[in-house]
């Protein structure tokens, strides 16, 4: 009797120690370091699969007060954490969706810099799958266009229930030296087909007459504007976007038209800009292919 006792009270003593050290390495690798608190967690499952979402903010310093977010993804298996994937960045939020209606939600970050520029924020989309976590692969026509070509958010534009990515071309930005708010904008539209976004701006051609509208009655509304500097850089920038615009709907020819008529409307003042514009119109197939534009409409 004693013999069984004492043996009942080993294999207690074995499973109270696992137990302590089994709580002790989900500890380990949940924490984070005490300067941090937790703001969300959130359990999903993927294939039978149990995942934990959560999502870190720094708490302030009175001397330095910095944000920062950390975002990592657990596997949970049997009272075991795993940590799969961690991102660090000033700025994070997240949302789960099942983007590709395959019925397996992928999740879908929203990140930031905290600066005042087009490359300052940005979506990165990932999926887990067996135990693993991907990036949802986007197929630039060049791998370093990646580094100008920046995801900014998803939205349904054919109404067929999966999303397309808009991605601004974050290239234009300071274009010619004009200031950030003056800088030519346009959107590259990539669509998903079998699990990779790629290039599909020219099945859009009504997202960009959209865009057309709206730069032609800001064109307008700047001809009646008393002349600045600041004034000159604004419609030059709306013009070079007037012009990307039409090239990306398909309209290349009367796109050029229209760039003419407005440029002609104008008293440019700034040697820089003049050039720029006569360059253009002498030779727009040439411009087109300096800037790589020629890969992007495809």
């Amino acid at each position: 009797m004693k013999l069984f006792i004492k043996s009942q009270f080993i294999i207690f003593l074995f499973f109270f120690i696992f137990l302590i050290i089994g709580i002790l390495e989900w500890q380990e690798v949940f924490k984070v370091r005490k300067e941090y608190k937790i703001i969300s967690e959130e359990r999903i499952s993927i294939e039978n699969d149990s995942y934990l979402l959560a999502l870190w903010e720094k708490i302030p310093n009175e001397s330095f007060g910095i944000s920062e977010n950390i975002f990592k993804i657990y596997a949970l298996d049997n009272n075991q954490i795993f940590n799969l994937f961690e991102k660090n960045e000033r700025f994070i939020s997240y949302e789960i969706k099942d983007i590709d209606k395959n019925g397996t939600p992928e999740i879908v970050l929203e990140l930031s810099t905290g600066g005042n520029c087009w490359q300052c924020t940005w979506i990165e989309i990932l999926k887990i799958k067996n135990k693993k976590v991907e990036k949802v692969r986007i197929d630039y026509p060049e791998r370093w266009m990646e580094k100008w070509i920046i995801p900014e958010r998803l939205i349904d534009l054919d109404n067929d229930g999966i999303e397309e990515i808009i991605a601004l071309d974050t290239r234009w930005e300071f274009y010619k030296d004009v200031c950030h708010a003056c800088s030519p904008a346009v959107d590259v539209i990539f669509s998903l087909k079998d699990g990779v976004y790629r290039i599909s701006s020219r099945k859009f051609p009504n997202f960009y007459e959209d865009k057309i509208k709206s730069l032609e009655k800001i064109l307008e509304e700047n001809l009646h504007q008393k002349y600045s500097t600041s004034n000159e850089a604004y419609y030059f920038g709306n013009l070079i976007s007037l012009l990307l615009n039409y090239i990306f709907k398909g309209e290349k020819e009367k796109g050029l038209l229209e760039f003419q008529k407005y440029a002609d409307k104008y008293n440019f003042e700034s040697k820089t800009l003049k050039e720029e514009i006569e360059n253009i119109k002498t030779n727009l197939n040439r411009w087109i292919s300096e800037n790589y534009i020629d890969k992007l409409i495809k």
